[in-house]
């Protein structure tokens, strides 16, 4: 399959899917902290978030990026839509931010201007869960991109209230960026969890190291 057709893919999968396990969503309950850092795939980044009320949290992120330049600026999340059933819950959220960029080539510094929007929607009961997410990041002259992922995951246990829980994953991801052809990527990892800490490592195919860290407080 050709990486254009991967992309058409996956957005008609946006249509369908949905996902990510409590630790892991961008609004907490009224009145948390969530400290959050992540190695990707593409960039470095880390955010730290407060949640006000249940439905809404606001934060400030900053993101390097391994092609040279960085982002420094605020974010807000927004829980769009929840649904809480006896075996199942699914929620969607809406994901934005602006700030400034800056290229750290140090013969060729710019900045500029950038925001970027995006949303995320989840489906999961205690074996499996769902993700779609995407975002558009517009950073003026320096980049511009659209990037999303499909995430699937199983649980090979299902464990009680206070264990430490343990997901199986899969991400099938797609990134268009200006001037550049559309770059797709899997990255099989696993998530382990327990109270209000949560940790993800894996390898994409192409051999980039994925590791992340979650904390609510």
């Amino acid at each position: 399959m050709k990486r254009a057709n991967c992309c058409i893919l996956m957005v008609f999968c946006s249509l369908f899917f949905a996902a990510s396990a409590a630790p892991a969503r961008p609004v907490s309950y009224k009145g948390g902290w969530v400290l959050e850092g992540k190695f990707d795939i593409d960039s470095y980044w880390g955010i730290v978030h407060y949640s006000p009320e249940s439905w809404i949290s606001f934060g400030s992120r900053t993101e390097y990026f391994k092609d040279g330049w960085l982002f420094t600026g605020g974010q807000v999340n927004l829980l769009a839509k929840r649904w809480n059933h006896e075996k199942w819950q699914a929620n969607v959220f809406v994901k934005s931010g602006v700030g400034l960029v800056t290229t750290t080539d140090r013969g060729n510094n710019k900045q500029d201007i950038a925001a970027f929007t995006g949303f995320s929607a989840d489906w999961e009961d205690r074996r499996y869960f769902i993700m779609y997410e995407n975002n558009y990041m517009y950073a003026g002259g320096i980049e511009s991109f659209f990037d999303q992922k499909v995430r699937l995951g199983v649980a090979p246990y299902i464990g009680d209230f206070g264990d430490i829980h343990t997901w199986l994953m899969l991400d099938l991801k797609c990134k268009i960026s200006r001037g550049k052809t559309p770059d797709f990527n899997i990255v099989p990892l696993v998530r382990f969890f327990k109270g209000p800490i949560m940790a993800e490592a894996g390898s994409s195919v192409k051999g980039d190291v994925y590791f992340s860290w979650t904390m609510l407080f």
